[in-house]
């Protein structure tokens, strides 16, 4: 699994993403994550840990990307990985123990931290109480 998210990050571009590894609560979980950071940051890939709440279900935690996908705002680059991608966000059922849920945990985790990095930009109206330029030329 290490291997692999070493290659991926290499393939994306070493200066154009960072890994963002989750830190589950408790002891099992902050192992695991300094293992990935650890590993990672030594192959010179740029990563962060990113807390995950121990009392939002899983279900809670895909709520929102399911909510802007099911708005049609989702692409999803074309990929012999769609099928077993698209079939575990699919049959994705909170709570079940025997049921593969490692992409749909992937899933949610990468959209919440882009969804909480985007900045709306700010922007100023203009101040229609200012008389018209175009009244002020002549026509001669």
């Amino acid at each position: 699994m290490l291997e692999e998210i070493i290659k991926t990050a290499r393939m994306d571009g070493l200066d154009e993403v960072e890994v963002v590894i989750p830190k589950d609560s408790g002891a099992g979980g902050a192992a695991a994550n300094l293992f990935f950071v650890r590993a990672l940051a030594e192959n010179g890939i740029t990563v962060r840990s990113a807390q995950i709440s121990g009392h939002m279900g899983k279900l809670n935690r895909f709520l929102p990307f399911a909510s802007i996908s099911e708005a049609g705002a989702v692409s999803v680059v074309k990929a012999d990985w769609n099928e077993p991608y698209f079939s575990e966000l699919e049959n994705f059922i909170p709570n079940n123990r025997n049921q593969k849920d490692d992409l749909v945990d992937a899933t949610s985790d990468a959209f919440n931290m882009i969804a909480k990095s985007i900045q709306l930009p700010t922007f100023v109206l203009p101040n229609f109480t200012k008389p018209s330029v175009s009244n002020q030329l002549s026509v001669d």
